[in-house]
């Protein structure tokens, strides 16, 4: 989704889509066939950068050339003339003071948010073969890379989010619905 720079008559920002996500070599971005993916600056130059999950899970295995599962980092390089990101390839994700398990045909989740409101997002990473602790990064000084913050959130699974969903100022654990399709949300832990 883009920003079309144009406002509707309710006050609604309209956004166009524009698909598939290409890098700069014109190659599809594919990230196995189920991803999670987020924007977070990763190298320090206030341009968001994106951080993608990927797991191959259940008919992907038919069409991942390269079954797997990891993250991932692309760095974004600005705007084409259409809006469009301007992404260098996909690369592992250098991830500092923890190494993930995974599980082929099972879950990753990823999210990124300021846990600590200093202006700067986080990295919310988990893996259903870790039960899902999401545990929080914080994007490297010096290296294109995640750092382990030694902050973690319990049971963070694919249908959860951390947000303000009532604008009070503080982060709220949102369940999107999952199977039953009922959401629920509760005050967020302490990290």
């Amino acid at each position: 989704m883009i920003d079309t720079g144009k406002v509707n008559k309710n006050g609604n920002i309209q956004y166009r889509r524009e698909g598939p996500l290409k890098d700069v070599n014109g190659n599809v971005i594919k990230i196995h066939n189920r991803a999670r993916a987020c924007g977070i600056d990763m190298n320090m130059d206030n341009v968001e950068d994106l951080i993608v999950g990927g797991i191959t899970y259940q008919k992907g295995f038919n069409t991942d050339p390269e079954p797997g599962a990891e993250f991932y980092c692309l760095i974004n390089k600005g705007l084409d003339d259409n809006g469009i990101p301007i992404l260098v390839p996909e690369r592992p994700l250098e991830i500092i003071g923890h190494n993930f398990k995974f599980r082929l045909n099972s879950h990753i989740h990823i999210q990124t948010v300021d846990i600590d409101k200093d202006g700067k997002k986080e990295a919310i990473l988990s893996s259903q073969e870790e039960n899902f602790k999401g545990l929080v990064f914080k994007p490297a000084t010096y290296r294109i890379a995640l750092q382990y913050t030694r902050m973690f959130i319990d049971n963070f699974s694919v249908h959860d989010y951390l947000l303000d969903i009532d604008d009070d100022g503080e982060l709220k654990l949102v369940f999107a619905g999952g199977e039953t399709g009922v959401g629920t949300y509760r005050k967020a832990i302490s990290l």
